[in-house]
């Protein structure tokens, strides 16, 4: 506590800003002050040769870096290149004993050298960097920061914020991007390497993929009618979406390959919202169908039903069991709660409770699952084991949603601002469990014009002692941390409402005992300093590795000195209706936007005659974007191709794009995808 009060009062600039600034620097790393950290000697720094490592000892610790091209083993370049992802790992081993050292979280950070100098200005130039990362600011960042975590928040528009929680000194925004949407999003996951965010755009038919590092869209995949519901099945082969049409025809779930972006297969499986879970082995997986009241279960290797159960009325939620082997769904209408055996295929338990049940989850270990009443409040806790009703108790508001820390259940609910945490340690041992209620807000959820999401509105930090609670009615993120009686602090929306909240994690993981590794895309070519920071003991110790120069990258920046795409890909528009189109510019080299050009044209035309054309100058939206207004005479396929006279940029230098103008749908608000007649 002490270091956190050193760290309070050490680290601000203002006393206005003293809290929020300290606490989201605790959340991106720990707390160290700017004092203390100063009183650490750097070392001199060790080159990295890649594939075989640099060591240095210090104070009995032996510290390993490996920087690696990721497609090294794949007959790819050897060397770490610009523009290409590297693998970063970090050894930390007992000096004398050659045990892994596992107990301590290191700092990294990895920055460009921007000039030369002797021996002398390199060992200070990396002291004093780990000084300033610490201080975090806005002034002095590094090139990739391995601490730190980005929040994001699923908006009400068609829109996710990207906030950096680490910047907190007064002048600052927090708001470090936005990530257009082609439509509004519903629910989002990210693939088991988080270098891919997947969100299904209900009203597109779509799932935007966005590049995690970029923070961009990079393409949007078909994915049905009106997809909402969206996992990853455990070995990560297919990506699964939940198809909510109202034709019962397009109601199931889409099978999407997230390797080739490309639908494997849809299958129809019953009428209403789906949702989907998977047997730990990946081999079989459990669809809900609300309306029509069944489980479909499917085989994942022929991607074929072999099984549909009818539950009751309205099963609203399932959870897999890896270790009972067994799915549980609850059902809405009629309150049952069934355990569907994962190898039989058969209903093995069916229990009753008063109906108004919203959701079924496991907590951490798959032993516990809690399900949420919002009609009696009730939050009963069963165990996977023999299915025995272990606890139950009762929630204020109207409980809808459960998430889990490693020490707590958080129970949010529409009808309070606040959240209701459960210690996960009394399960099964205290006779009556004893709730605890902190704030998500100073407005309940239900306040808010929003239907309560389908994404998680509550989130774990990567600390995991902390969470992330979405509060729509206050347009706000609030960060409370386990331990306190009250939030530490907010992060502003800046005018969106957060339907959900999610974080991208920059940390490095320890996958193998003593061994912390991360994946990073090398911004530019030159040499890299990578700093390395223990707290205890206190050591700074600093590598250096080169990226070479990207011969791909250099001539495409020679032949394009900017790369222009569409602002949600695939784009179709409406013949004969005044539409907003937009593109995002950017360097092809750094993949930065590029801003405040003020003579972007753009010429479109009908293909493949060419007999219309129209030339249109484009507006900056900001952050790269912009758009022009455009109407398509009639139904078609234009060419849209773009000039740039301030950047040089000729007619068609540029790679031209697409767009389907389709006819305008005869039945407004239909879930149909534009350009397509309703069977």
């Amino acid at each position: 506590m002490s270091a956190l009060i050193d760290t309070w009062f050490l680290g601000c600039r203002a006393a206005a800003t003293a809290v929020l600034y300290v606490l989201f620097a605790v959340v991106a790393g720990g707390a160290v002050s700017a004092a203390r950290a100063a009183t650490v000697a750097a070392s001199a720094p060790a080159p990295v040769t890649v594939g075989s490592g640099k060591k240095a000892v210090r104070q009995g610790i032996s510290l390993e870096l490996l920087v690696k091209p990721t497609h090294a083993e794949d007959g790819f370049s050897a060397a770490v290149v610009e523009g290409a992802y590297a693998d970063v790992s970090l050894k930390m081993t007992d000096a004398a004993t050659g045990h892994p050292v596992t107990v301590m979280q290191p700092r990294v950070w990895i920055d460009l050298r921007k000039g030369t100098g002797d021996f002398r200005e390199k060992q200070m130039a990396c002291s004093d960097k780990v000084r300033t990362y610490l201080q975090g600011t806005l002034s002095f960042r590094p090139d990739i920061d391995l601490n730190s975590y980005f929040v994001l928040t699923l908006n009400n528009d068609a829109s996710i914020s990207v906030i950096d929680p680490i910047i907190g000194v007064a002048g600052y925004s927090q708001l470090y991007a936005m990530i257009l949407l082609k439509r509004p999003g519903e629910d989002w996951v990210f693939s088991f390497d988080g270098k891919r965010l997947y969100v299904t755009m209900p009203k597109a038919g779509e799932v935007a993929e966005i590049d995690t590092d970029s923070l961009a869209v990079v393409r949007n995949i078909p994915a049905g009618a009106m997809p909402v519901r969206m996992a990853f099945q455990p070995d990560s082969r297919y990506l699964w979406v939940g198809n909510d049409s109202s034709d019962p025809a397009r109601s199931g779930v889409t099978v999407i390959d997230p390797f080739s972006g490309t639908q494997a297969a849809f299958i129809q499986t019953g009428a209403g919202h789906h949702e989907i879970a998977f047997a730990d082995d990946s081999r079989y997986a459990f669809v809900t169908n609300q309306q029509s009241g069944t489980l479909t279960i499917i085989d994942i290797q022929s991607l074929a039903p072999v099984k549909t159960l009818r539950l009751g009325d309205g099963p609203v939620s399932v959870a897999y069991s890896a270790l009972s082997k067994c799915a549980h769904v609850v059902c809405e209408g009629d309150g049952n709660l069934l355990v569907v055996d994962g190898l039989s295929h058969e209903i093995i338990s069916r229990k009753t409770f008063e109906p108004g049940f919203r959701e079924v989850r496991f907590a951490p270990g798959d032993r516990w699952y809690f399900t949420v009443n919002g009609k009696n409040g009730q939050i009963l806790v069963f165990d996977a084991a023999g299915n025995e009703l272990l606890h139950s108790t009762v929630v204020a508001g109207r409980p809808e949603h459960v998430s889990f820390s490693t020490e707590f259940a958080y129970i949010r609910s529409l009808g309070t601002a606040d959240v209701t945490l459960i210690p996960l340690a009394a399960l099964g041992k205290a006779a009556i469990l004893t709730p605890l209620v902190v704030s998500g807000g100073s407005r309940p959820p239900a306040d808010s014009p929003l239907l309560p999401p389908t994404a998680d509105p509550i989130v774990v930090t990567p600390e995991g002692n902390s969470v992330l609670i979405a509060s729509p009615s206050d347009g706000a993120v609030v960060y409370y941390m386990e331990g306190m009686g009250v939030p530490m602090g907010s992060f502003k929306t800046y005018g969106r409402l957060p339907r959900a909240v999610n974080v991208i994690n920059r940390q490095l993981r320890q996958n193998v005992p003593g061994v912390f590794s991360s994946r990073v895309k090398i911004p530019l070519a030159g040499t890299y300093d990578v700093a390395v920071l223990l707290d205890s003991p206190r050591i700074v110790q600093c590598f250096e590795f080169s990226a070479d120069a990207n011969p791909a990258l250099q001539r495409l920046k020679t032949e394009r000195p900017v790369m222009v795409e569409f602002v949600g890909s695939a784009l179709r528009v409406e013949a004969g209706r005044e539409s907003v189109v937009r593109f995002r510019v950017t360097d092809p080299v750094t993949h930065e936007p590029v801003a405040d050009l003020r003579d972007l044209i753009v010429v479109t035309s009908l293909v493949p005659t060419g007999a219309w054309r129209q030339q249109l100058v484009s507006r900056p939206v900001g952050n790269g974007i912009y758009e022009v207004t455009f109407t398509a005479r009639k139904v078609g396929i234009y060419s849209f191709n773009f000039a740039i006279p301030s950047l040089k940029v000729k007619l068609y230098q540029l790679a031209g794009m697409m767009i389907h103008a389709v006819e305008t749908p005869a039945e407004a608000g239909s879930d149909v995808p534009a350009g397509q007649k309703k069977d």
